[in-house]
Parts: structure tokens; sequence; C-alpha cells
């Protein structure tokens, strides 16, 4: 797979780049992985109050697989 590192780091700068045009609109806007999907936040994933916020959800892609952890 010659070429999967630079077609990984395009896909990225295109999501940030995709994520910095969002906030021209929406400021606060930001990627979140919910249960491994990827999705697109129009806001805080969860409230001051730490109540989930999934109406600020503007778009998922179930078939872009994100698991979370730390190393």
């Amino acid at each position: 797979m010659p070429n999967a590192a630079s077609r990984f780091y395009r896909t990225a700068k295109n999501l940030s780049r995709l994520l910095d045009e969002i906030h021209e609109h929406f400021p606060d806007a930001s990627y979140y992985a919910a249960s491994g999907t990827l999705c697109l936040l129009l806001g805080e994933s969860h409230s001051k109050s730490d109540v989930a916020q999934q109406e600020l959800l503007a778009h998922a892609a179930p078939g872009l697989r994100v698991e979370g952890g730390d190393w």
C-alpha cells in the first residue's frame, strides 16, 4: 500500500479544512466519535451538566469506524 500514508494525511487535511469552513457558521462545531461512528456536531457533545446534546448532530458517517482510547 504505497499510497496509504499520503491518502490518509490528505483525508485528514480535507476534514480539517471542512471543519474550518463550518466554523464560519458554527464556531463550536467539532468531530465526535459516538460509539465508533464519526459524527459532525454543531456544538458541544454534552451540556455543562453532562447531558448529551444529540440534537446538535449534523451528520454521521456510520461506514467510518473511529475507535477511542489512550496509550
